[in-house]
């Protein structure tokens, strides 16, 4: 896959993936294509090219946000259902068909709408009535005009220290 959004990260890939140790099931793996083609068939759906090089390079399973949560090639389409049930429940609408890229808690998620082309804008739902640490009420912010944009800024410091680390004690 020729990588246009995310050279940064696939630079980052191949530094990880020149060294092996024991730790290495810790580095974040990617999609192969044929599992991303799998899961836009099934869902019936085009997802955005970032998106896609985002799979393709770490969508297999990774822990790169730095609230803790993980992210796993098999839970994306039990993730959108979770999501669909939770707006539901609230009596909320999201007109557009949107794709949920990580769901928190059970009550908030990030999405982008399937409609807004090959990077698309990061949204932030948020279930329930309670305020949230960051002080936002229930409801849809939008968080991030790029979905690599949004995605560089949540791969954390802790990770590329823990990388280092690991290269150093080779």
């Amino acid at each position: 896959m020729e990588i246009e959004y995310f050279k940064k990260l696939s630079k980052r890939q191949s530094l990880y993936n020149k060294y092996d140790c024991p730790m290495k099931k810790y580095i974040p793996s990617g999609c192969t294509l044929t599992q991303i083609e799998a899961l836009q068939e099934r869902c019936r759906i085009r997802l955005p090219k970032a998106y896609k090089e985002y799979l393709f390079l770490i969508g297999e399973n990774h822990r790169l946000y730095d609230s803790g949560i993980g992210f796993c090639y098999d839970e994306i389409e039990d993730i959108q259902e979770e999501a669909l049930s939770l707006v539901k429940e609230e009596g909320y609408v999201i007109k557009d068909d949107f794709w949920v890229i990580d769901i928190l808690y059970n009550d908030h998620f990030h999405f982008f709408y399937l409609k807004d082309g090959d990077n698309p804008s990061i949204y932030h739902w948020i279930g329930s009535d309670e305020k949230y640490f960051d002080g936002y009420e229930n409801g849809l912010r939008f968080v991030d005009k790029y979905f690599n944009v949004y995605i560089e800024k949540m791969i954390p410091s802790k990770l590329e220290k823990f990388i280092e680390s690991l290269i150093n004690l080779m």
